[in-house]
């Protein structure tokens, strides 16, 4: 193969001219004739012919040489042989190329088995059929073989009677664990003394099972399957709703014959109540990283919301009204509740009430002011360190005695310190008592938050054809767990459509009619109506004015206001006699007139 080699080409492939025909209309060679012209290719067809072929020797790295006239041929091969060596290995999952092996016991999903392991399995297989057929005859039960140990059958009498090894179907029968279809296994060991039936439900995951000890059966009892006794606690996640088996330890009660296995264990109809909770408790801690479930109790508001711990929440609303006004710890001492002190309670900082006594008198004679400023000091001598009080500047000023102007001269005496310095170091701003520093927490959220505590509940279900009671007991459990309690009370602000509930409870006890002349029913039955008239222009004109609704049983009340402009005019009630429970005549001159009526 070899490209156009003379001085009649270019060394630049023309660019291909535009399509004419569709890849579905191919055109055909023809040499003419009958006034049809022959066919005439054109370079462009030519040129794509031969970069079609040349492109098949690049693939297939050879190189055009114009003497060798089948290298088309070996690009072919060469292309194609490429392409088989690059397909994977055959296997199960994988298409490829299969290997043959002739082995018949080889483990591989990659090889084929030859003709010839195909054709030395055969033989084997039709060897041992023809060895199996010259030992015995076919057999369609366990007797024909020769067991007469082992039973597998049907039966509809008595339980108590399968002592042979074996499985036993029964439809129904006596001496079963209950009424229905059951599945018997008999296992002995060819020991009549020690003989075990297991029955399973049909249709059903229930086991019981009992033994012969060579003279009497036991009676029937229940496996659980699961390992646990039934009465034990399990605790299961709290994602984990109704696990099969188990009732929820709520404190409630369970029927005595709806789960007498469990009534047995726990010698009561009543549930553990196992729904303990430690949110609300406080503790102080002795370092600023607060543990797990925990929150300082001055932050309450800013942490404590409806949707991150709703436990908390709604304790602290309903003793508190609001986040808002739990009270703050703070720098406070944290005191019982009792002796007229409620919880929540906040006190301020106070000293209780008290006095000193100050001597006046030095043995039996009386003492002048100077004597008693003796008195007051440590001892006879003047000069000395003062004791408990010392003058204040000899009278001149107020002190501590705010009865004394200044300038006067009333003694007034200072309580006083034991040092020169006249400081006491354990004075401060407060009143305290020796103290140590903790963080105040508060529990928001419960330690066995994500689990849920069940009890082990298996036990016969009385009457189940008409009511699955141990599905019953639980949707029962359910329903109070995400439900309030009878005895429980919301707040307003807790009850998201209270206001319009309420709204509309009200507007349903009143029916009324606002307009101009309108009406309105009190749920009491009163009615207030109201309306507007317009004037005559006579003294003694009397007109009719209708009610918008007639009064039911009588009329109570008629007022009447009269618009004036200039002068006043009098509208008034003709008469009583002119007043019924659906109108009233009225005499008015030259206003319009409002009335208002009340009746019932």
């Amino acid at each position: 193969m070899y490209a156009l080699d003379n001085e009649s080409g270019v060394a630049v492939m023309p660019p291909v001219k535009a399509q004419k025909k569709a890849p579905n209309e191919p055109q055909w060679f023809t040499e003419g004739g009958n006034g049809v012209a022959p066919t005439y290719p054109g370079a462009d067809w030519f040129n794509i012919m031969q970069a079609e072929l040349l492109n098949i020797l690049t693939d297939a790295g050879i190189t055009p040489d114009k003497t060798q006239l089948n290298q088309l041929t070996l690009a072919i091969r060469t292309l194609a042989r490429n392409e088989i060596g690059n397909l994977p290995a055959a296997s199960g999952t994988v298409a490829g190329i299969l290997r043959l092996t002739d082995s018949i016991n080889m483990a591989s999903s990659v090889f084929g088995a030859s003709a010839l392991a195909v054709k030395t399995a055969f033989d084997k297989a039709e060897r041992a059929y023809h060895l199996a057929e010259s030992k015995q005859s076919p057999a369609t039960t366990l007797a024909g073989y020769g067991i007469g140990d082992f039973k597998v059958g049907t039966s509809t009498g008595d339980a108590n009677d399968c002592k042979i090894d074996g499985n036993y179907y029964f439809a129904s029968g006596q001496n079963l664990p209950s009424a229905g279809e059951w599945h018997i296994e008999v296992i002995s060991g060819g020991q009549n003394n020690a003989i075990r039936q297991i029955a399973r439900k049909a249709n059903e995951s229930k086991v019981q099972t009992r033994y012969f000890n060579g003279t009497s059966w036991s009676a029937w009892k229940e496996v659980g399957g699961d390992g646990v006794p039934v009465g034990s606690v399990v605790a299961f996640p709290s994602a984990v709703q109704n696990p099969h088996g188990f009732l929820r330890c709520d404190g409630s009660t369970f029927g005595r014959t709806t789960y007498p296995a469990l009534y047995q264990a726990l010698g009561v109809n009543t549930l553990p109540d196992l729904r303990r909770s430690d949110v609300g408790m406080t503790a102080y801690f002795a370092t600023d990283n607060i543990p797990e479930g925990w929150i300082a109790f001055d932050d309450i508001e800013e942490q404590v919301s409806e949707q991150a711990y709703p436990e908390l929440y709604r304790h602290l609303v309903a003793k508190y009204g609001s986040l808002s006004a739990v009270p703050k710890a703070k720098d406070r001492f944290i005191r019982n509740a009792g002796a007229l002190l409620a919880v929540g309670e906040v006190q301020q900082d106070a000293l209780q009430d008290h006095f000193h006594y100050i001597p006046t008198e030095a043995g039996g004679d009386y003492q002048a002011e100077k004597g008693i400023t003796i008195v007051i000091h440590d001892s006879d001598t003047t000069n000395v360190v003062p004791g408990a009080f010392k003058p204040a500047q000899k009278g001149r000023v107020q002190a501590n005695n705010v009865a004394v102007a200044d300038g006067a001269r009333a003694k007034t005496y200072l309580a006083s310190t034991k040092d020169r310095t006249e400081k006491d170091t354990r004075t401060a701003e407060e009143t305290r008592p020796k103290s140590l520093v903790l963080k105040l927490c508060i529990k928001a959220q419960n330690t066995l938050d994500g689990v849920q505590f069940w009890i082990k509940a298996f036990g016969e279900i009385a009457n189940a054809g008409q009511l699955d009671a141990s599905r019953l007991a639980q949707d029962i459990q359910e329903v109070k767990a995400k439900k309030a309690d009878v005895l429980h009370t919301h707040r307003v602000s807790e009850i998201t459509d209270f206001e319009r509930s309420v709204e509309q409870y009200l507007n349903n006890l009143f029916s009324q009619q606002f307009t101009e002349n309108g009406w309105s029913k009190l749920p009491n039955g009163l009615i207030i109506q109201w309306g507007k008239f317009r004037a005559g222009w006579e003294a003694t004109t009397q007109r009719r004015v209708t009610f918008p609704i007639t009064f039911p049983n009588q009329v109570f009340f008629i007022g009447l206001t009269e618009f004036t402009k200039m002068w006043s005019y009098t509208s008034t009630v003709q008469s009583r006699g002119q007043m019924d429970n659906s109108g009233f005549e009225v005499v008015s001159q030259r206003n319009d007139t409002m009335f208002l009526a009340i009746g019932y």
